[in-house]
């Protein structure tokens, strides 16, 4: 999975999706396509899948992947910082 390219965000957080519950058959049919309705779908059909489980795993693989773009990539940072400084100053 370190050398996997994803297309899209929905593509990524699916195939993590499936690979936590250990459906290797549908992360490999997410990673061949680009069409958001059949990833959702696919999505959709990881097996094993328990919801309340999923959705604790979900937000944690967002927090460390997010951690990840913000402490190794100096432009995300940035870009980030500016992102932030916005959205506070628009409830200010």
């Amino acid at each position: 999975m370190n050398n996997v390219n994803f297309s899209l965000m929905e593509q990524y957080m699916m195939f993590k999706k499936a690979v936590c519950f250990d459906d290797k058959n549908t992360a490999n049919k997410i990673l061949v396509t680009d069409d958001v309705a059949e990833i959702k779908a696919l999505g959709r059909l990881v097996a094993n899948y328990n919801e309340s489980y999923g959705n604790g795993v979900s937000q944690f693989i967002v927090f460390i992947d997010t951690y990840h773009i913000i402490a190794f990539c100096r432009d995300y940072r940035y870009f980030i910082s500016v992102v932030v400084n916005e959205v506070i100053s628009s409830f200010c």
